[in-house]
C-alpha cells in the first residue's frame, strides 16, 4: 500500500473525513527564515506563506533593510494567502463545481491537500540564500462506503527561497499528475493589506505578468509576478474569487480591499507527467504624498470604526 492509501485508508477506517485531514493534523510552526527585508515562516500545514496558518507569522517585509523593522503586509485583521489546482478530475473539492482542491489560510477555510507528513517539510538553505519546500497530496475517496478505493489525483511541492539581501520570494510550484489530469490550471493569490498603514484599500494595477497592490499610505507594494511566460498564464485583481479561470481572464475590480492573482493554464498532464511554475513574491517601496484631508482622516478616531475586517473568501 502506498503512502496515500495508507493515510486515506486510516482516516476513513477512524471515520474521518480526509477533506478535513491538514485541519486535524497540528505540527509546531516551522522555523522563521530572515534577511534584512524578508522574514518568512511558512506553514507546515498547508503551505502557506501567510500569517494565521497554525500561528505562523507569514512573510513580513523591513523596508529599511536593516532586518528590525518588520511589517506584516497581509493582515490588519484576518490574513489571506492561497493556492488552488483546478482539474476536470477533482470532484471533491472546493466551489460549486468541486473541481478546485487548495490550501487557504484564511479562517473558517478547509484545507483540501494534506502535507505528506514524514517529508512534508525540507530546509534546503546554504550560505546567504534561505531555501525551504513543502510536499503535499491531494486524493478522493467515496467516504460514505467503507473500504472504498483511494483514487490518488495530483502530487504538489512548493519550493521557496530568498536571498538574505533580497527582495523577493522566488517560488516554484510542480504539480505531478498521479492520474490522468485535463482542463488543469493553478492560481496563487494574496490579499495585501496593512502594511503598517491600518488602511485594508489598496492600490491595484496588474499587467500580463504583474498583479499589484500598493498602499497609499507607506508606499510599500506587494506583487505577483510570471517567471514562467513559455506557459499561458493570466493576473487578475479580484474581490473573492479562487478560480483559475477569472485571472486567466484578467478580472479586475480595481482598487480597494482586493486579491492580487496569478493563474496558469496548464491543459492536460498524463499520469506521473509534471509541470513546474515559476513565479515570484516582489517587495518593493516608494514614497508618497498623502494629502491633508486625507491625513486627517487616517488619524482621526473614527479609524477605528471604519477598518472592515476581512471577509472569509470563498467565492468561485
Amino acid at each position: 500500500m502506498n503512502k496515500t492509501s495508507f493515510i486515506f485508508s486510516a482516516l476513513i477506517l477512524a471515520g474521518i473525513s480526509t477533506n478535513n485531514y491538514a485541519n486535524i493534523v497540528e505540527p509546531s510552526p516551522l522555523p522563521s527564515f530572515s534577511g534584512n527585508y524578508l522574514r518568512v515562516q511558512p506553514s507546515v500545514r498547508d503551505a502557506t506563506v501567510s500569517s494565521g496558518s497554525n500561528g505562523a507569522i507569514g512573510f513580513q517585509y523591513d523596508p529599511t533593510g536593516s532586518g528590525n523593522n518588520f511589517i506584516n503586509i497581509l493582515n490588519p485583521a484576518a490574513p489571506y494567502e492561497n493556492f488552488f489546482v483546478k482539474a476536470d478530475q477533482i470532484t471533491q473539492g472546493a466551489g460549486t463545481s468541486g473541481h478546485l482542491a487548495g490550501n487557504n489560510n484564511a479562517p473558517g477555510n478547509l484545507d483540501l491537500i494534506f502535507p505528506a507528513l514524514s517529508s512534508s517539510f525540507i530546509d534546503l538553505s546554504s550560505g546567504s540564500t534561505n531555501h525551504f519546500q513543502w510536499h503535499g497530496l491531494y486524493a478522493e475517496t467515496n467516504f460514505s462506503v467503507l473500504g472504498s478505493p483511494v483514487i490518488s489525483i495530483f502530487s504538489i511541492t512548493n519550493d521557496y527561497s530568498f536571498d538574505t539581501n533580497g527582495q523577493r520570494i522566488d517560488v516554484i510550484t510542480t504539480i505531478t499528475a498521479l492520474t490522468d489530469l485535463t482542463n488543469l490550471s493553478f492560481l496563487r493569490s494574496a490579499n495585501p493589506d496593512d502594511f503598517g498603514s491600518g488602511v485594508t484599500d489598496t492600490q491595484n494595477t496588474l499587467d500580463a505578468n504583474n498583479a499589484s497592490g500598493t498602499d497609499s499610505v507607506s508606499g510599500i507594494t506587494l506583487t505577483l509576478r510570471s517567471e514562467s511566460n513559455a506557459i499561458n498564464h493570466g493576473t487578475g485583481i479580484s474581490f473573492d474569487s479562487i478560480n483559475p479561470s477569472d485571472y486567466l481572464g484578467n478580472v479586475n475590480d480595481g482598487n480597494g480591499d482586493n486579491i492580487i492573482g496569478l493563474a496558469f493554464n496548464i491543459g492536460s498532464l498524463a499520469s506521473g507527467q509534471s509541470v513546474s511554475l515559476n513565479y515570484a513574491y516582489l517587495f518593493s517601496t516608494a514614497s508618497i504624498s498623502v494629502p491633508i484631508p486625507a491625513a486627517i482622516w487616517l488619524f482621526s478616531p473614527a479609524l477605528f470604526g471604519l477598518v472592515r475586517l476581512h471577509r472569509n473568501r470563498k467565492t468561485i
